[in-house]
């Protein structure tokens, strides 16, 4: 009996209007259109600190009627703990079976956000278990382009995320641009202004010879 081959696990990386999910559902589609094994995952997942996270992103959360808005280091410590529990109830388990893993956001994007300010060799130390991916794709985009998009997709919403502000985005954008000169050879930067079809082109292409060897 043949060994089972294990899976791959794949990340697209970017702030927030980067176009990270919409090509992570891509590169799943065309995958699976092919035969090829794999799902789609996002960070925060939809387990339950994932689901805390995403009420604090929203400005959902109070203590006593007032908003209560969290710490970079106490929102780095709420992505890694549920990063760990993705890891152990979807991320391994998908992998084991031999299903590619199709990440949206992983844990440079703590490193990019919760950064701002704070200790990024930190975060990466509580980030140590999470299991490595076998390719980064980081979507470069400035960010007043990608607020944009943000802005312009979201236009009935009435307030915005807590990280929805230029200036701010502006050093995470300086913070993934630091990151990834460090990784290269691991990591693909693609330019995040090019059209949707030939940013999912780069990253098919890359996926598809990777696991032809």
């Amino acid at each position: 009996m043949s060994e089972k081959i294990r899976g791959k696990l794949w990340v697209i990386e970017g702030i927030d209007g980067a176009g990270t999910t919409t090509q992570a559902k891509i590169l799943t589609d065309r995958l699976n259109a092919q035969g090829i094994p794999a799902v789609f995952l996002c960070q925060p997942s939809e387990g339950p600190i994932g689901k805390f996270i995403r009420e604090a992103l929203n400005r959902r959360i109070k203590v006593n009627e007032k908003e209560k808005l969290f710490d970079l280091n106490t929102m780095a410590l709420l992505f890694s703990a549920d990063r760990l529990d993705h890891a152990a109830e979807e991320i391994l388990p998908n992998l084991e079976k031999g299903v590619n893993v199709v990440c949206d956001r992983y844990y440079f994007s703590t490193m990019a956000y919760q950064g701002v300010g704070g200790d990024m060799a930190w975060i990466e130390e509580l980030n140590a278990r999470a299991p490595r991916p076998d390719r980064v794709f980081f979507l470069d985009i400035a960010a007043d382009k990608a607020l944009a998009r943000v802005e312009a997709r979201n236009s009935g919403r009435s307030e915005k995320e807590i990280y929805e502000k230029q200036d701010f985005l502006e050093k995470v954008v300086k913070n993934y641009r630091k990151i990834f000169r460090s990784m290269q050879g691991t990591a693909v930067k693609i330019n995040g202004q090019l059209p949707i079809d030939e940013i999912s082109e780069k990253i098919y292409k890359t996926v598809i010879a990777e696991l032809q060897t």
